[in-house]
């Protein structure tokens, strides 16, 4: 695992209601069988989104979510993992610097 830049992430959770979520994090690359970029919310943050979690989930805890990093905007699904959620990131987003 390494660890990378701290961009801000700001994420819309898609539901019957709007939940704005705005947090920095360290992205880190994950090589496992399908390798991809994540960043873990901070704990507050991971709280909120458990909060919401049994009202948008569509399964296994994911939770739908729109996320902004800088200018680029993305649709995904956060992964829930143990008391932090996780948030996959796009390539070019886990690139950028603050």
């Amino acid at each position: 695992m390494r660890v990378m830049g701290a961009p801000a992430y700001m994420l819309w959770v898609i539901g019957d209601e709007v939940v704005t979520i705005e947090f920095s994090g360290e992205v880190f690359y994950w090589r496992g069988p399908a390798p991809f970029y994540f960043v873990r919310t901070p704990p507050t943050q991971s709280q909120q989104l458990q909060d919401v979690m049994k009202l948008v989930t569509y399964g296994w805890g994911m939770i739908p979510v729109r996320v902004r990093v800088g200018h680029t905007e993305f649709t995904t699904a956060l992964i829930p993992k143990t008391a932090r959620i996780c948030c996959p990131s796009r390539t070019r987003c886990a690139r950028l610097r603050d």
